[in-house]
């Protein structure tokens, strides 16, 4: 015989979500800033190079001999293509990653939204602390001047108004 899943489970699940929600957001950021350093001093790099190319094929003015334009378009194209190459390692790599950031940060205000929606203060509080700070029961109990029994109680009954409000997100088939 199955054990009986416990009251509201669905519910807590999803309130647990958000922190580790926010721990794949803020590393995701960061890859986010990492990949974005690199495309950043790509195309510094591949300014000063086709700067410096285009310089080499206007040549020396006077008597001395200049660069062949031949020469110059030979090393600006070789630029070009290594530099093609290399953004190429970046396409459709901002794509994926901002809509995990995207869907990252809807998570979120999904679930504060839900907990600010709440009836009650202490419900609010109770839930906010849990879920969002990570507190434990009895520093939140301690916190608010109450029994831990009067936290469990608070929490049961925010629950259980979610539920009825209906804030988790639809079940994927």
């Amino acid at each position: 015989m199955m054990p009986e899943p416990r009251k509201n489970q669905d519910v807590r699940l999803w309130l647990k979500g958000y922190r580790s929600n926010m721990r794949n957001l803020d590393n995701h950021i960061k890859v986010y800033e990492r990949y974005r350093a690199k495309v950043d001093r790509y195309e510094a790099a591949f300014s000063r190079a086709t700067s410096a190319t285009q310089k080499w094929g206007t040549g020396i003015k006077g008597n001395q001999r200049n660069f062949s334009d031949k020469t110059a378009d030979a090393v600006l194209e070789m630029i070009e293509a290594s530099a093609t190459a290399s953004r190429g390692d970046y396409d459709g790599l901002f794509d994926w990653l901002v809509e995990d950031l995207s869907a990252l940060a809807s998570s979120g205000r999904k679930v504060l939204a839900a907990i600010n929606n709440l009836s009650h203060a202490d419900h609010k509080d109770a839930l906010f602390r849990r879920y969002i700070v990570g507190d434990t029961w009895e520093k939140i109990a301690l916190d608010m001047g109450v029994s831990v029994e009067s936290v469990y109680k608070w929490h049961g009954h925010a629950l259980d108004e979610l539920k009825e409000k209906g804030v988790l997100p639809p079940e994927k088939e």
